[in-house]
């Protein structure tokens, strides 16, 4: 069984214009070009109270060596959503949507995805080699993934316009 370390994760609460296929194509386009795997493991569309909500639900995967993957797990929860459309000098632009969100990031590690070392022998192995020989490693590269994934923070904040949009890193 693989052992997954997970690190702090991200959050942007955000309420105004949000233009959902943008913000998609954003973070997919960003994934592909750092060579994750994205996976969609929910995307709905609810009626709410007041207006509708959308819940995206993600993992994204890359394989870094043939015993660690990165993964970022992403959550979007939009609500209070509803649909207008943007009149410039008289004509009708384009349709766009209104509400508030929420999106989590959080980086994890995966160690031993393959499952090489899940015989009874292998697994005290396997853990004194995560306990002494390649914890400053793991953390490492816990760090470079936080860091990664903070970047893609970054960009979602620039296309919300944010007024915080840059960040400290």
């Amino acid at each position: 069984m693989s052992e997954i370390i997970k690190g702090g994760s991200a959050r942007i609460r955000y309420e105004g214009i949000i233009e959902w296929d943008e913000l998609y194509s954003l973070i997919t386009n960003w994934l592909n070009d750092k060579k994750f795997d994205y996976y969609e493991k929910n995307n709905v569309k609810k009626e709410g109270t007041y207006g509708y909500e959308k819940e995206l639900k993600a993992v994204c995967e890359r394989d870094e060596t043939g015993y660690m993957r990165h993964i970022i797990e992403i959550n979007i929860h939009a609500y209070h959503m509803e649909d207008f459309e943007v009149a410039v000098n008289g004509k009708k632009e384009k349709k766009t949507k209104t509400g508030m969100m929420v999106i989590d990031l959080t980086p994890s590690i995966e160690l031993d995805w393959q499952h090489k070392w899940d015989e009874r022998l292998k697994k005290k192995a396997r853990e004194f080699f995560h306990k002494y020989l390649i914890k400053g490693y793991i953390y490492e590269q816990l760090d470079k993934l936080y860091y990664e994934m903070y970047k893609l923070h970054t960009k979602i904040k620039e296309s919300l316009d944010m007024e915080n949009k840059y960040s400290a890193y």
